[in-house]
């Protein structure tokens, strides 16, 4: 859901360093040049190198977080 947002914070940030201020996009007009040049699928540019490197990075976490709790004796219980 929110990743289109993460494609035009990036877009933006890049136009800084490449794009003279006078013909930089906002991020309204980003949104509007991607689904006018590369549609909607646009938007989810990148998504499949996102989840390639996000779902390891959290399985890796749990598992770390699980694994750590029983060496570590803590209680599961609320307190």
């Amino acid at each position: 859901v929110t990743f289109p947002f993460d494609t035009v914070r990036r877009r933006m940030q890049i136009q800084n360093l490449h794009v003279e201020e006078s013909q930089r996009l906002s991020g309204r007009g980003q949104i509007m040049s991607m689904i006018e040049k590369e549609g909607f699928k646009g938007l989810y540019r990148g998504l499949t190198p996102e989840l390639l490197k996000v779902v390891p990075m959290v399985g890796t976490m749990f598992t770390v977080y699980e694994y750590l709790k029983v060496q570590l004796n803590v209680e599961s219980g609320r307190r």
